[in-house]
């Protein structure tokens, strides 16, 4: 018998292993394993140890962060292309998961624009957190939130509602402002 090293329990042709007495047993196993893998992925998700990105509605939709309680509505239909559907038929597409950080290297990649380049390089102290808003400001956008008719001080509090409620720090007015291009 040879299974592969990392494999989805759908992938498992249980009728490979001969005898089946062993064959219930693994199959039994696999099945407890994954769920195992599935109740800590979700765990892992609602108590924010790690921040899941997607493609909102389409797969050609820009990465967009998935806050926890949005993504508790989505079932994965397909592990390993990383989509999920939701009951009232949204759905996610190239799911990715990454460090909490908005600031880390994987999620900066993800949230970046299509049209920058990736360079190596210190960034300016008020970056991180503008880029933070802006990551805010892109959820909102993906959860249906219309910013763009909101006045600035109801704007300014969203995102920063969204910030608090995602486990980071406002960064304060003049940031959100700069982030939504309100501002220079």
């Amino acid at each position: 018998m040879n299974l592969p090293i990392c494999f989805h329990p759908a992938e498992f042709n249980p009728l490979d292993i001969p005898s089946e007495q062993l064959r219930a047993c693994v199959l039994e196993q696999v099945d407890f394993v994954w769920g195992r893998m599935q109740d800590e992925f979700r765990s892992a998700v609602d108590e924010r140890r790690c921040t899941i990105f997607a493609r909102a509605g389409s797969v050609l939709s820009e990465f967009t962060i998935i806050a926890p309680d949005v993504f508790r509505y989505f079932v994965v239909t397909d592990w390993m292309r990383g989509d999920a559907q939701a009951a009232t038929g949204e759905q996610l597409f190239s799911i990715h998961v990454a460090l909490p950080s908005v600031d880390s290297p994987a999620t900066s990649y993800l949230l970046q624009d299509n049209k920058q380049t990736s360079t190596v390089r210190r960034k300016k102290p008020g970056a991180v957190k503008q880029q933070q808003a802006q990551a805010a400001i892109r959820a909102l956008t993906a959860e249906g939130v219309e910013l763009e008719k909101l006045s600035n001080q109801e704007y300014e509090a969203r995102v920063s509602n969204w910030l608090i409620a995602n486990g980071y720090r406002s960064p304060g007015k003049d940031t959100i402002m700069r982030a939504a291009g309100r501002r220079k």
